[in-house]
């Protein structure tokens, strides 16, 4: 099942390369960014048809006998790499956070410049009451958005034990499917992909086994 799974997604995005290649003499830098993602998505299935690697439904991972027999050090390379680009991916995550606070500056600052440009000057009731619908309108957004930072930053202190370390997993739960509900600056499960890696490498024998601590959040200042 793997290795046709691997066909199938090799022979779908080796047509969308070979289709946007010889179909256009001129590539547009949108039709040259599929090409790249197709051709992504190609290597990866070969390597993972290669390492005869599965995911499975239950969020566990099976290692089956690889067809690409590698060595130990090979494999030590590729998970200190894994681990370098999971560790990337948390902090881009926590960026994502950061940058998402500061989305409702632009519709703040486009509702003062029109408020302040049709204060100034005269203009019809029609278009009074169009840009008062405008100003409404530009209102709602900004507290959709802060509503949307306050659920997403809520969610993300009580999952990383800031706030409410006392809290039941059923209250946790319910908070996510707000949260999920809203936005989704924040995955909480790209961080646990770090303690499932190192579950990965006791398990494999490339680290000692024994309990390590909760990943705590990264300081990116």
């Amino acid at each position: 099942m793997n290795i046709l799974s691997s066909i199938c997604s090799c022979g779908i995005h080796l047509y969308i390369v070979i289709r946007l290649v010889a179909n256009f003499d001129k590539m547009s830098q949108y039709k040259g960014f599929i090409v790249a993602q197709s051709l992504v998505y190609v290597i990866d299935s070969v390597t993972v048809s290669l390492l005869n690697y599965v995911w499975m439904n239950d969020e566990h991972d099976s290692y089956g006998l690889p067809f690409l027999p590698i060595s130990q050090q090979t494999v030590s390379a590729l998970m200190i790499l894994m681990q370098i680009v999971l560790r990337i991916e948390v902090e881009l995550d926590y960026m994502s956070m950061l940058l998402s606070t500061l989305e409702g500056l632009p519709v703040f600052v486009c509702y003062l410049t029109t408020h302040q440009h049709f204060k100034c000057i005269s203009s019809s009731d029609r278009v009074k009451r169009m840009q008062s619908k405008l100003s409404a309108g530009l209102l709602m957004l900004m507290l959709i958005l802060s509503i949307n930072n306050v659920v997403s930053w809520f969610y993300f202190l009580i999952d990383e034990n800031y706030i409410f370390t006392d809290i039941s997993d059923e209250t946790i739960a319910t908070i996510g499917r707000i949260y999920h509900t809203v936005g989704h600056q924040y995955d909480p499960d790209m961080v646990s992909n770090i303690d499932r890696f190192r579950d990965q490498m006791v398990d494999l024998g490339f680290l000692p086994a024994k309990n390590y601590a909760r990943e705590q959040p990264i300081n990116l200042f």
